[in-house]
């Protein structure tokens, strides 16, 4: 693909925008900083006055509800952090939709979490809503529902989430604003860091920076950027990481000013559905199979047959997203299973052309069809590095 920002940029019709916490944080880290949001507001109005449609994930909840409870900058337990969320949430849209408004603009709040997205029909059903909200001119505001979420609050991120939302609203371009210019070769702090302006290769350095780790402000930071961008370059879309508190920035970056980083998308790409199973979901159980069976997956384009199953692990229904592993624990690949769990225990170690016999149904005589299936990285051991 072209590397012309200026060219990248006029090729976008739908954009997700993630602003972090610190982005939007005030002096010392307390509370909002209302001359922030109002900012981004603006900037964000810009990019819809070119015909882009935008879709904004947004940090900020938590933030704005600590100072509100009174609580300090020192960690709270999950309870806190949740209720400084419930209390935080309700400010942070207060003040997008005042200054939204300023520039006559339209705002609609949409709170997920990974289990809403890891249903197939719960995906699709919020791929609508957006839709909808998009069509009738609101910017969606997106954040993890951090009053209900628990893995999400301490585990999870907005990085991840809005990841996930550039499949979910089919856009052609992530921009990541945070508080770092973008994406360095070393940690910036170390004063020898030089910043990367072009990435062509996010596997690599996503092996090199390592897992994410929670930030001061936020939950995200450098090494979660990059996981995000991996997961969105498989999916065959570019990201721009860049420096939120830049004056303009997002104007400047529709006008291909070289600002942050550019991440180009891989080589090797997925396509919706197989995006989905990938990184958007989570298994509701796992079929362990022998080593003939893995290496004849691993080989590529076979489907999972009962003959190669074992075990049956958890209770799954028909229809949804389990795990194939090995039984040393090695996770081979993901997929939709054509059966479930109880069925699936009744047919393993049979031919497939055994099963309508075994169930008393005609069916498929696969469990998991090759077309309903992601292989695991085979260096991280996860689904195409997740």
């Amino acid at each position: 693909m072209t590397l012309d920002r200026r060219e990248l940029m006029s090729q976008t019709r739908t954009v997700v925008i993630k602003v972090g916490s610190g982005v939007l944080a005030d002096a010392d880290n307390s509370g909002l900083s209302m001359a922030r949001v109002a900012e981004l507001a603006r900037d964000v109005q810009g990019v819809r006055s070119r015909n882009v449609r935008v879709v904004l994930v947004s940090s900020g909840a938590i933030l704005a509800g600590r100072g509100r409870l009174g609580l300090n900058a020192g960690p709270c337990s999950l309870a806190e952090t949740q209720a400084a969320a419930a209390v935080g949430q309700s400010a942070l849209m207060q003040a997008y939709e005042r200054y939204f408004a300023t520039w006559n603009g339209k705002v609609a709040q949409v709170l997920l979490t990974g289990s809403g997205l890891s249903a197939r029909a719960r995906f699709n059903n919020a791929r609508q809503t957006l839709r909808v909200l998009i069509e009738r001119g609101f910017v969606p505001i997106i954040n993890e529902n951090d009053t209900v979420a628990t893995e999400e609050i301490t585990c999870g991120d907005n990085d991840k989430l809005a990841a996930l939302v550039v499949n979910l609203v089919e856009a052609d371009l992530l921009v990541m604003l945070s508080v770092e210019q973008g994406i360095f070769d070393a940690d910036p702090r170390g004063g020898d860091a030089k910043l990367l302006p072009l990435i062509r290769d996010i596997d690599e350095l996503a092996k090199r920076v390592g897992e994410p780790k929670p930030s001061m402000t936020g939950r995200g930071g450098i090494a979660s950027k990059v996981a995000s961008a991996k997961i969105v370059a498989r999916y065959g879309v570019p990201t721009v990481v860049a420096h939120g508190r830049e004056p303009d920035v997002l104007r400047r970056l529709f006008d291909g000013e070289d600002l942050g980083t550019l991440v180009l998308p891989a080589t090797e790409q997925l396509g919706s559905r197989k995006h989905w199973i990938a990184f958007g979901s989570r298994p509701n159980g796992a079929l362990v199979i022998d080593q003939g069976a893995a290496s004849a997956l691993r080989r590529g384009g076979t489907s999972l047959l009962p003959r190669g199953v074992i075990e049956v692990r958890g209770s799954f229904k028909a229809g949804e997203l389990i795990a194939i592993v090995e039984q040393c624990g090695t996770e081979v690949g993901r997929g939709v299973a054509n059966y479930s769990g109880e069925q699936c225990a009744k047919v393993m170690g049979h031919a497939g052309s055994e099963i309508e016999a075994l169930l008393g149904v005609s069916g498929a005589d696969e469990l998991v069809h090759v077309d309903n299936m992601v292989l695991s990285d085979p260096i991280e051991d996860r689904p195409n590095g997740v």
